[in-house]
């Protein structure tokens, strides 16, 4: 019997690697610290054969994502992974808590053209800084200050740096700080994102409840940020429709090898280990979402998704996970969807 035939789709345009799902902190936001099944897994870190495998798919074009569920920087490998994947010529990005920035690393930063680097702050004073992330804020501002006399110290304008902050009531009063911390310690810009209340006890610290506070604070920073010259990026705190490439532009691929459309525990698809990527990718799993995704329409598909419609209820109150997870794929291999 013949196989069925299905629409052939350009590779992605972003790529995730996600070098290790570890971590050193543990903060109080955090999803470690909540009950979601997907999360709750033994983890470890990407073994080279396995990021072999992926860098011999990438392509000059894409947008290369090091990391994922995990703290990048602890992967005793990712300079090397770094310089790999800039020398097939891809734009790179990393997420990070920053902490264990040091000179060598800020010179493979440099020297290798990261594009940008993204460190997790989620406070703009060292008190709440250390309230939520439980580390130590001096030795943040030290890791980014290293990074930003690095940059200039080779004559470079990459990576950029941005300071990201999880918003919500504890600490919105401090996006004005941050701006101001920012520039201080060399970074380029600040982006603020909206928290995702996955814990019970979050529920009363989402800025969606406080619209006049925020307001305020979001109103001083964007005054701060213009006459300092940082770029701020606030969070869309509007329901609307929103965009989303996770089926058809985007891919993630977790330390051990499995294929999700995206790094919020959604989907396997795969499994880089066991497969060919573009099998994967032109495989019959995505296929099946593809198809759901143009007939039904995504929110039919992805109904965990609350950055899909930014809907102020589903960052408050995010559904449990209902779609198949990583912790039976393994014990099922079946290719049933």
């Amino acid at each position: 019997m013949p196989k069925p035939s299905f629409k052939r789709y350009p590779k992605p345009r972003y790529v995730a690697i996600e070098m290790t799902d570890q971590c050193n902190l543990r903060c109080t936001m955090c999803e470690r610290l909540g009950n979601l099944e997907p999360l709750n897994r033994e983890g470890g870190f990407m073994e080279m054969a396995l990021f072999d495998k992926v860098a011999a798919y990438l392509e000059p074009d894409m947008t290369v994502g090091l990391g994922g569920f995990g703290e990048a920087f602890m992967h005793p490998a990712y300079p090397e992974m770094l310089a790999r994947v800039k020398a097939i010529g891809c734009k790179t990005v990393t997420y990070s808590n920053g902490l264990l920035m040091d000179e060598p690393l800020a010179e493979a930063f440099v020297r290798h053209g990261m594009d940008e680097l993204s460190i997790s702050t989620d406070g703009g004073t060292e008190g709440t800084y250390r309230e939520i992330r439980k580390a130590d804020f001096n030795r943040l501002l030290a890791g980014v200050e290293l990074l930003a006399t690095t940059r200039a110290r080779l004559g470079a304008t990459l990576p950029k740096i941005t300071l990201q902050m999880v918003g919500m009531v504890d600490n919105v009063h401090e996006v004005p700080d941050l701006v101001r911390t920012a520039k201080q310690a060399g970074a380029d810009a600040v982006t603020v994102i909206n928290l995702s209340c996955h814990m019970p006890e979050l529920k009363e610290k989402s800025l969606f409840l406080y619209p006049d506070l925020w307001q305020k604070h979001f109103a001083q920073a964007q005054a701060e940020a213009a006459a300092l010259g940082v770029e701020l990026t606030l969070p869309e705190m509007e329901s609307g429709q929103f965009s989303c490439g996770g089926f058809f532009k985007d891919m993630f691929v977790t330390w051990d090898g499995l294929i999700q459309p995206c790094g919020l525990e959604r989907y396997i698809l795969g499994d880089v280990s066991a497969d060919s990527i573009d099998a994967v990718w032109n495989g019959a799993a995505y296929e099946h979402y593809r198809a759901r995704w143009e007939t039904e329409g995504p929110t039919a598909v992805c109904k965990n998704c609350h950055r899909l419609t930014n809907d102020k209820e589903a960052w408050i109150n995010p559904p449990q996970p209902t779609y198949p997870v990583r912790l039976t794929y393994r014990q099922t291999q079946s290719s049933s969807v």
